[in-house]
Parts: structure tokens; sequence; C-alpha cells
């Protein structure tokens, strides 16, 4: 034996990477949008706090 391992995916497996593969777009643009909404999320969350120390201590 020479090293090198030799790894045959299942039927499943095979058929889970087609459908990546095929759908990619769709799981991208619902990634961006799930990381850009957390994101807004966070910010106006920051700008709050921000806002609450401004009138507490002002």
């Amino acid at each position: 034996m020479n090293g090198f391992l030799m790894y045959i995916p299942s039927q499943r497996e095979i058929e889970f990477l087609l459908s990546l593969h095929q759908h990619w777009r769709v799981l991208y643009w619902r990634e961006l949008a799930r990381l850009l909404t957390e994101t807004a999320v966070r910010e106006v969350q920051r700008e709050a706090h921000a806002a609450f120390w401004r009138e507490s201590t002002g």
C-alpha cells in the first residue's frame, strides 16, 4: 500500500453534494441575508445602548 486512502461516497452523500451544487446560490443568499440581519440587529442594539448612556449621563 502506498499511503493513499480511497473514499467512496454513499449514494446519499452524492445526492447531498449534487443538491448543494444545484442550490448553492439560494444557500448563499439566505446565509448572506441572515448575516446582514444579525449585523443590523447588533447595530441597533449598540445604538440603543449608546443612546441610553448618553441620556442617563447627560
